[in-house]
């Protein structure tokens, strides 16, 4: 996700951000199991993996179709979201389509 410079990260969060050696944001935490780094891309993807399952949980399967809309406010973050998307399946069909303020998949 590309970062946005009016994010101000409050000591008192518990995590950390920083660029890797290679510029890719990283989100520095504890876990039970120890430290952890990884990207917003795949957090954002646990997350939306969280809810699939609460969803399939609640109607009984996973659904085949995804739409996520995105107020004016959240432009920026839409590619890491494609990103998680990507990183939580490769088999669905990524639309972004910002006049609605959406980000479509579907499982081919």
């Amino acid at each position: 996700m590309s970062s946005n410079p009016n994010i101000k990260i409050n000591p008192k969060w518990g995590f950390k951000v920083e660029k890797d050696s290679n510029g890719i944001l990283q989100i520095h935490f504890d876990t039970c199991s120890g430290k952890r780094n990884e990207t917003p891309q795949f957090l954002v993807a646990v997350l939306i993996n969280y809810l699939l399952k609460s969803v399939k949980e609640f109607i009984g399967f996973r659904p085949k179709f995804v739409q996520i809309q995105l107020g004016n406010n959240f432009r920026w973050i839409v590619n890491g979201v494609t990103e998680a998307l990507k990183i939580l399946d490769d088999k669905y069909d990524i639309k972004c389509e910002w006049t609605e303020k959406l980000i479509k998949a579907e499982i081919l």
